[in-house]
């Protein structure tokens, strides 16, 4: 019997998990992580061309093989490259993982195509409805190609989800250096060290840990009030606290914020 089908337009997303060697020491196990980086391209399909300049980000749900959570409907951006959209790179140990949840937005968070599930009423549109089981092993390249249905004239159970909605939770991203001054008579120069690092907003703290000697990282929850607190402590050292605003802190997304510890 042949399906008489609804008229939507099926846009194939190939997601590519990029395994890239790492030279390494025998005490070091970073070759053991992958890189999972999202790509696809504008098809046609019957209800016209998809139109990827609207398709900002990607929102993912991933899962270990055991069902333990790797991302809950976790906001992955698109670039544009050569034109082809291109995700961020993110990088997973090697091992099997499950892809329960993929959905595209636009730039003003709204879900324009989505996954369907299996056993849901549009899951015979596609052929490998989700979950997707993704494989990461070393120095291999993985391919998963999950398809997506525009929501368009559609409710979220034909999906088989629930609702289409979620929560994106705003960042402030930022780089940060902690320096000592070194008193060897050789030195006698300021010198990238390890610290601890605590961070609060409105009394409450959005982040605390340990702080390598080098340019780090730092990703916290934009807070409800704009006034960010940092403290800087090592042991043997007096503590330095200093409050940022977020525009202050989101300056140093390119080189780091500077902090200096004295005895």
């Amino acid at each position: 019997m042949r399906l008489l089908l609804k008229n939507v337009g099926v846009l194939l997303v190939a997601a590519c998990v990029l395994l890239i060697p790492i030279g390494c020491s025998n005490d070091d196990d970073s070759s053991s992580i992958g890189l999972v980086r999202l790509s696809f391209n504008d098809l046609t399909g019957s209800a016209g061309r998809v139109m990827s300049n609207e398709i900002s980000s990607a929102l993912i749900s991933l899962e270990e093989e055991d069902g333990t959570p790797v991302f809950i409907t976790e906001e992955v951006t698109l670039y544009d490259f050569n034109g082809k959209k291109i995700s961020e790179a993110i990088g997973l140990p090697v091992g099997t993982y499950v892809l329960t949840e993929f959905h595209l937005i636009d730039d003003v968070a709204s879900i324009l195509y989505s996954s369907p599930l299996i056993g849901s009423e549009l899951a015979h549109l596609v052929e490998n409805p989700l979950p997707l089981t993704i494989t990461v092993s070393a120095n291999e390249i993985e391919t998963v190609s999950p398809e997506v249905l525009s929501i368009l004239e559609f409710e979220p159970e034909d999906f088989g989800y629930s609702a289409f909605s979620f929560s994106i939770v705003e960042t402030v991203d930022f780089l940060l250096s902690v320096l000592v001054f070194n008193l060897d008579p050789l030195v006698l120069d300021w010198e990238l060290t390890t610290a601890n690092i605590d961070i609060t907003n409105g009394g409450n703290t959005i982040y605390e840990g340990e702080l390598e000697a080098l340019s780090n990282e730092i990703i916290i929850p934009q807070g409800d009030e704009d006034l960010y607190v940092i403290t800087i402590s090592k042991d043997g050292f007096g503590s330095f606290t200093e409050e940022y605003t977020e525009e202050q802190l989101s300056a140093y997304s390119d080189s780091p914020l500077l902090m200096y510890l004295s005895l």
